[in-house]
């Protein structure tokens, strides 16, 4: 059950929805420029990609728990 200091808008499913679409877009998008870096043949340049796919990563799985919540109790 949350406790009452959780603001409104990591209780409303549909605006954590979209936040996390967004940050998800984010790591396909950064994971998929790492990825045409390595093929290309610059590994060393694919690395910063990856380092910046962890970020919003973290977040997604961080944002996940409160949407899961959220969706249990229906909001």
């Amino acid at each position: 059950m949350q406790n009452e200091t959780t603001p409104e808008i990591l209780r409303n499913r549909t605006a954590l929805g979209v936040f996390m679409a967004l940050l998800g877009g984010g790591v396909v998008l950064q994971l998929g420029v790492a990825l045409l870096q390595v093929l290309d043949g610059s590994v060393s340049d694919a690395i910063p990609y990856l380092v910046f796919a962890i970020v919003p990563a973290g977040c997604f799985i961080f944002f996940l728990r409160y949407w899961l919540r959220a969706s249990r109790e229906g909001r």
